[in-house]
């Protein structure tokens, strides 16, 4: 874990309660360097953060974020549920993602999946990134489990579960200790699977642990300018592939993300470059592609991305587009220029693993029957980083990998 300098440190009072908590804060404090330093209630934390917007989702460029944000040590709150509107953490216990759901609210092919959360908020500075005002880390992690346990084991068949995809779990161990908690409960199953999901190369605390194959390590992985300009302060390319060759040598099966891929100048050499590297140091069992996404407003690329990074004809198709990407999870580049995109890297991912399975992540129907020629699955049943059943011994395409 890297020397944190949060503005403010506040500690909800049942962490001061609850010896497991107090001595997680202890041992993650000795990497914090904040002389604001404030004990507070439970309400007092609701107050704070409906005073400074801390449950939306506003997007500021990475830009223009300097610094470490506030930083909150807080425990779960036991059958809070956030739908009911009460107050209660930034941070839910677990999630369900249903396709269903999504088709109907986001008009996108996704798959079911489960997800549990230890964190909200994020050091990473990247510009597309809606988790940038306040990092909120739970520390009862053993009271999780003890909710977790029986969800877990109620649901039937192969089963993936997701490990965060609101904060950046692996950048706060082995001081957190949530990790070893993580891997080794899921390490007693056959068929439950843990996921990480990381743009971290601090994989060294996870690789002798006893994860007996039952956890999978994932990287949101862009190229060399991506990584480095539009994804700041994060872990460059290659550091998150070399972090990917230890796992996996470690007996972590790998996946990666493409996502959330820009199109900068010189970005089709840029990702060869990229891919060359991968398949040299890893031999991911999915890998899932997705368009930089989620600009649903006219005038929100501009906002929160610097233009000038990108390929100037992506950005006038952008802007001659952005009335009619209006409200679309998808936008804001066009459906022909992420067609493209994705054709581009299909065809390069093939070139290199014939075998590796690759899909696409969050498109509209629509899109996927644009493709039909060169996707290899349906829109109905395939493998993707993150769904439930896309498990060692779940889909098909994950089966026959070698």
């Amino acid at each position: 874990m890297r020397i944190l300098n949060p503005p403010t440190v506040y500690v909800v009072e049942s962490v001061l309660s609850d010896p497991l908590s107090e001595r997680r804060l202890r041992r993650v404090m000795e990497r914090v360097r904040c002389d604001d330093f404030r004990d507070v209630t439970e309400a007092e934390l609701e107050g704070i953060a409906q005073e400074n917007g801390w449950r939306g989702s506003r997007r500021k460029s990475g830009r223009e974020r300097h610094g470490d944000p506030p930083l909150v040590f807080d425990t779960y709150r036991i059958g809070y549920e956030p739908e009911a509107g009460r107050p209660g953490p930034l941070v839910p216990e677990w999630h369900r993602r249903d396709r269903d759901r999504i088709a109907g609210r986001d008009r996108v092919v996704c798959q079911t999946g489960y997800g549990f959360h230890s964190g909200r908020g994020c050091l990473f500075k990247c510009d597309y990134c809606m988790f940038e005002d306040v990092l909120v880390l739970t520390l009862d992690h053993e009271r999780l489990l003890e909710r977790l346990d029986p969800v877990v084991k109620r649901v039937e068949g192969p089963t993936l579960w997701k490990w965060d995809n609101q904060t950046d779990t692996l950048c706060f161990e082995p001081e957190m200790g949530a990790a070893k908690l993580f891997i080794e409960y899921f390490a007693q199953f056959d068929d439950k699977f843990l996921m990480t999901y990381s743009k971290s190369d601090n994989v060294d605390h996870m690789l002798e642990l006893d994860h007996r194959g039952q956890t999978i390590c994932c990287w949101t992985l862009n190229a060399r300018t991506q990584s480095r300009v539009i994804e700041r302060d994060s872990a460059p390319m290659e550091a998150r592939i070399e972090a990917a060759r230890k796992c996996q040598r470690a007996g972590y099966p790998v996946r990666f993300r493409l996502s959330a891929v820009c199109p900068v100048h010189g970005w089709q050499a840029e990702y060869r470059e990229m891919l060359d590297l991968l398949f040299a140091a890893a031999n991911p069992d999915v890998i899932s592609i997705q368009t930089l996404s989620r600009m649903r407003e006219p005038g929100m690329f501009d906002r929160v991305m610097d233009a000038s990074q990108f390929e100037p004809r992506f950005v006038e198709a952008i802007h001659a587009a952005e009335n009619d990407m209006e409200g679309n999870i998808w936008g804001p580049l066009p459906d022909a220029e992420r067609e493209e995109i994705y054709r581009f890297l299909l065809e390069e991912i093939r070139a290199r693993s014939p075998e590796t399975p690759v899909t696409l992540c969050q498109e509209p129907p629509h899109l996927w029957k644009r493709m039909a020629d060169v996707l290899e699955f349906d829109p109905d049943y395939y493998p993707c980083c993150c769904a439930k059943d896309s498990v060692p011994g779940g889909h098909p395409a994950i089966l026959r990998r070698p």
